[in-house]
């Protein structure tokens, strides 16, 4: 849109607009400092959470025959977020 995201989050969270995604939460990097977004959504506890509550998913939908293509998604995405948590907090520092 050609906006600065800080500005437009500032014209949203003084209108009917604010919210808790876009005061706290912002999915935007840089508009909220303490947001994930701008933490470049490292992982740790949270991704170790995800991923057990992606395995339980796993284990109905094979129990109950239906579908749905967005785990596979969100999956790889916190597998990914996991590893790397996992490797930089177990690899000694130089």
């Amino acid at each position: 849109m050609g906006v600065d995201p800080k500005l437009l989050a500032s014209i949203v969270n003084v209108s009917t607009g604010r919210s808790w995604s876009t005061e706290v939460y912002n999915p935007c990097p840089g508009v909220v400092e303490t947001a994930p977004a701008s933490k470049g959504y490292a992982g740790g506890f949270g991704s170790a959470l995800i991923l057990k509550v992606i395995g339980m998913y796993e284990h109905a939908r094979a129990h109950c025959f239906f579908r749905s293509c967005i785990y596979c998604l969100q999956k790889k995405i916190h597998v990914d977020d996991f590893m790397r948590t996992f490797i930089r907090t177990r690899t000694p520092a130089n």
